[in-house]
């Protein structure tokens, strides 16, 4: 009988609060092109969403012993939190021990590689933060 009462209660509250919520001050009327020209500008404002990024939106396949050491459900794709715990790996890697790191047996690593010399240096790191970003 409780969980009924607070149910009804917590009901009669919500339509209470939203009626509250949508009423108008007394006199002012809805103009129709106003909502409009305040709708246009609300999404004019409204931030583009992020791009994906190549390896969220294809999971890229299992190349090498690395990419197999990160795929972690074995289904030879690396999933978005797989790749994600690969590149931040590489990422502190490379930061930390100031050190480049060889992309030669992973496909969707070489993407990272703008000068395509087969090593990911700390100058192609932009790319991975951004994508980390995501």
């Amino acid at each position: 009988m409780k969980k009924i009462f607070l149910f009804l209660l917590t009901v009669l509250f919500l339509s209470v609060s939203a009626s509250v919520s949508s009423a108008q001050p007394a006199g002012e009327s809805v103009d129709p092109k106003a909502a409009e020209k305040k709708a246009a500008a609300a999404a004019a404002a409204a931030k583009p969403p992020k791009p994906l990024a190549f390896w969220a939106a294809t999971p890229p396949e299992v190349t090498g012993k690395l990419e197999a050491k990160y795929d972690i459900n074995g289904d030879g794709l690396l999933q978005t939190s797989e790749v994600k715990i690969l590149l931040r790996r590489i990422s502190a890697q490379i930061q930390k021990d100031n050190i480049n790191f060889n992309v030669e047996d992973s496909k969707f690593l070489k993407a990272y590689d703008k000068n395509k010399d087969g090593i990911i240096s700390k100058l192609e790191l932009t790319d991975i933060k951004k994508d980390l970003s995501y």
